[in-house]
């Protein structure tokens, strides 16, 4: 029997690991671009004073914490005296032992005293803080309900767009940014209906975050109609002025 010669062609054949199929990459996350004059605003009224601010607050607090350490540096630590035992009355020196156990019992109670009250101090503290910060959240919400209102956005729409949002576990400076938003309600009504801008927002920094929400979404959501166009400006009366047809510059009409 004759051998025939068969050729391969090794380029033709697969192999295991050719044949595997490449896992597509992971989308990257949004990145809005602007033009060089908006980037310039951006910059220069947006990201530059809030940068300057995080910064300042930070070496504050710096300075802060190294002053307190200090301080305490320079301050005895006091600790709790032992309390001897009763001395055996028939021991060498017991009415001395007596007394010095005496000043133990006093100096014990007072340094008692001086710890609770200065832990109700750190709870009353820690209660006016909680108390303060509950009733910033309380004006901010109900600022923002008010703007919704001003905005046409019904309660229950709102209520349940916040829903939708909340969902998404927006970091909490990027959810305070919303609620102090003049277009905050429209903002969380359009991210509502959008999940996947909703879904980058979440993946962003506070920062971005805001940048994106600043410009192209409070836009978006004035241009979808989730709140009205702001209002014209009035016209100076004479006839020196005349009224344009197209309204002022930048208002947008549904």
């Amino acid at each position: 029997m004759s051998e025939v010669a068969v050729e391969i062609d090794e380029e033709a054949v697969e192999t295991p690991e050719a044949a595997a199929e490449t896992p597509e990459a992971p989308p990257e996350p949004y990145k809005p671009s602007f033009s060089e004059q908006d980037q310039a605003f951006i910059d220069d009224k947006i990201v530059g004073p809030k940068v300057a601010k995080q910064r300042q607050a930070e070496r504050e607090l710096e300075t802060m914490r190294t002053e307190l350490e200090d301080a305490r540096s320079r301050i005895p630590q006091q600790t709790r005296p032992n309390i001897p035992d009763i001395p055996d009355a028939f021991d060498d020196g017991y009415e001395d032992k007596i007394s010095a156990r005496d000043d133990a019992i006093r100096t014990a109670a007072a340094y008692d005293a001086q710890q609770m009250a200065e832990a109700n101090y750190r709870n009353q503290v820690a209660a006016q803080q909680a108390q303060d910060k509950q009733d910033a959240m309380t004006k901010t919400v109900t600022d923002y309900s008010g703007r919704a209102q001003k905005l046409g956005i019904a309660p229950s729409a709102l209520q349940e767009a916040g829903a939708r949002v909340a969902q998404e576990g927006l970091s909490d400076p990027v959810v305070s940014y919303i609620l102090g938003l003049d277009q905050g309600p429209a903002v969380t009504m359009y991210l509502a209906k959008n999940p996947q801008t909703l879904s980058e927002l979440s993946q962003m920094s506070p920062m971005d975050a805001a940048v994106r929400i600043s410009g192209e979404i409070k836009a978006a959501a004035v241009m979808k109609g989730e709140a009205p166009p702001p209002a014209p400006t009035e016209t100076v009366g004479g006839g020196g002025f005349q009224e344009k047809d197209g309204g002022p510059a930048g208002a947008v009409y549904e």
